[in-house]
């Protein structure tokens, strides 16, 4: 399976990224808590690397989700 270019030279998997974003979107958790969810999962990451996912991929999420072309080009 290829990778989505915005997720090349990413150690974890792009669903990974998706996933911890979108719960912070969406149940607008912490990181910490974030941390504590994907240590359930066996996955070690950290609070810092969640905070720089939500910087970087939080305006492709929303472009993405948004039924308008409109709100992909404001963020592209």
């Amino acid at each position: 399976m290829a990778r989505d270019p915005i997720y090349r030279g990413r150690v974890f998997d792009a669903e990974i990224i998706e996933l911890c974003v979108r719960w912070y979107i969406t149940f607008r958790l912490s990181y910490r808590d974030l941390v504590a969810m994907m240590a359930e999962r066996g996955l070690h990451v950290s609070h810092t690397t969640i905070l720089r996912w939500v910087i970087r991929y939080d305006r492709i999420s929303v472009c993405m989700v948004g039924n308008t072309a409109d709100a992909c080009v404001l963020f592209a």
